[in-house]
């Protein structure tokens, strides 16, 4: 454990895993909050006379919008990313840099992971297409349908979900678990296991399909040290991901 966070490509001085756990468990409460606060501003912006005895029955009807998941997505990274920034700020002799592996990559890694990574992700269309399965799932054309196509929804999905999510997961939580008794095999796992269940928009074969993905990031950010080629790489599947359910719905 200590030679993890201390090795080359370790995140150094790290929160304990109590910490690490409730500091994520406050970043997971600011989430939704943001969330919601940005379905409430959508429902502000496009029907600014609402009569409040509607609001619920609004919330509940504009909760899978694309502008609406988008707004929510722009206001959790507003909030979270200042938040995670600023609990690593507060232990003290804790690099930041070092803490959430910003450090860059080399060509030959980007190149053998993503041949890895998309590789698998033609593999498991494959097997959706076999299955007799929708490669793009229901969720996906409702939110690309209702924001029709805006470009703020791929700006939602292909940078700020990825960005956020990075830092959150392969970022914070990755550190604090892999320098912890879990060890870093142990983060890779817990912290995929958890990003899968937080996509629970999807069914149970997407929810598979985001685990392994979770499962090759975690081990990017374990082999390579670097969150700035799995937050490449994230933003790559998520465009396209965008890119093929603009092509379905089209």
């Amino acid at each position: 454990m200590d030679s993890y966070a201390n090795s080359a490509t370790g995140p150094g001085i790290v929160w304990g895993l109590p910490a690490t756990i409730l500091w994520g468990l406050l970043v997971a409460v600011v989430f939704v909050f943001a969330h919601v606060f940005g379905l409430g501003l959508y429902i502000g912006l496009i029907e600014p006379a609402v009569d409040e005895s509607r609001v619920e029955q609004l919330m509940t009807e504009y909760q899978f919008h694309g502008l609406a998941i988008s707004f929510g997505m722009f206001f959790a990274l507003a909030l979270c990313l200042p938040l995670v920034l600023a609990a690593i700020k507060l232990k003290k002799g804790a690099n930041l840099r070092r803490y959430l592996g910003l450090r860059l990559f080399t060509a030959r890694s980007f190149g053998f992971w993503f041949l890895i990574i998309f590789g698998y992700l033609l593999a498991y269309d494959g097997l959706a297409y076999l299955l007799g399965r929708a490669i793009v799932p229901d969720f996906s054309i409702a939110i690309y349908v209702s924001a029709n196509g805006s470009w703020v929804l791929w700006l939602a999905i292909v940078l700020a979900a990825p960005l956020l999510e990075e830092v959150l997961f392969r970022g914070f939580l990755f550190s604090g678990l892999a320098s912890s008794i879990t060890g870093p095999v142990g983060a890779v796992f817990i912290t995929s296991a958890i990003w899968a269940v937080i996509h629970n928009q999807y069914d149970y074969f997407w929810m598979f399909s985001i685990f392994l993905i979770g499962l090759a990031l975690g081990t990017v950010r374990y082999k390579t040290g670097s969150l700035v080629l799995t937050f490449v790489l994230h933003a790559l599947i998520n465009l396209g991901a965008m890119t093929v359910t603009a092509i379905a719905v089209a």
